[in-house]
């Protein structure tokens, strides 16, 4: 399966001001010292004494969040990675711990993970579009690049996918896709593939990707349980034919997952 390396990081740290707040505490501890006279020649403090009295007099509405309808759909981040032939067991097993301690990430609502055949591949269902640069720069995802898969890859390739599909609630294996962009390629031929893959059995996640756009035009996974992975391979090598010349631009990869992550 050929491989490909890409990597997202950035950031943002926003500071909170909190100079006002520390200023009027100060000014209330002297006037405590200072009584009376203090307060009468300090407008800074009579004022803070008024906003302060206002907001007991007037209670705070309370804000209820409704559901939005039009919520942005979910999004799965793929990634799958090719292991070093002479990697140590050991290094593969450090880099699906810190593929579970991905959950912790901003934005993370399920994390799936398993080495099997060569291949470390992860699926983490996140909020939205919005949540995967910080998912992508937070120190777990970081951590599991960096320390996790660097030391026992030689290559790899990932997608941010968006989809309506919801984590599964039960898996034993995963099936990742990615279909590469092409000249060639029609929309009609991508919208198929995705139907078809769709009715294959399992649980799918697939939809147009984002994050690699001008790399992959769709993407996602396959979840299987442990009942419908021998009908899953036999429907997958039954539906190949039908792709055409499609199936020379997909990357794919499969894993049993890692009990842990389930």
């Amino acid at each position: 399966m050929p491989c490909e390396s890409s990597s997202t990081i950035s950031g943002r740290v926003a500071a909170s001001p909190a100079g006002g707040v520390a200023a009027g505490a100060d000014l209330e501890a002297r006037a405590g010292v200072m009584g009376s006279e203090y307060t009468a020649v300090s407008p800074v403090l009579c004022l803070l004494k008024a906003r302060a009295a206002q907001s007991e007099r007037v209670p705070r509405p309370t804000v209820v969040r409704m559901p939005d309808s039009a919520a942005e759909p979910r999004v799965v981040h793929v990634v799958c990675a090719t292991v070093k032939p002479d990697a140590p067991a050991e290094a593969v097993s450090n880099a699906l711990k810190l593929a579970r301690a991905m959950y912790a990430a901003p934005g993370a609502r399920r994390v799936l993970c398993g080495a099997d055949a060569g291949l470390v591949v992860t699926a983490t269902w996140l909020d939205g579009r919005a949540a995967l640069e910080p998912f992508a720069a937070s120190p777990p995802h970081m951590s599991f690049v960096m320390r996790g898969l660097a030391p026992c890859i030689q290559g790899m390739w990932s997608a941010g996918v968006e989809t309506d599909a919801a984590p599964p609630d039960d898996a034993a294996a995963l099936w990742v896709f990615g279909l590469r962009d092409a000249e060639t390629l029609y929309e009609w031929q991508v919208r198929d593939l995705v139907q078809a893959i769709e009715t294959l059995p399992g649980s799918a996640a697939a939809g147009p990707t984002f994050e690699e756009r001008d790399r992959y035009r769709v993407g996602g996974v396959v979840a299987l349980r442990a009942e419908e992975i021998e009908a899953f391979r036999a429907a997958l090598e039954a539906t190949r034919p039908s792709w055409g010349d499609l199936a020379a631009l997909i990357v794919e990869g499969a894993v049993r997952l890692d009990q842990e992550s389930v």
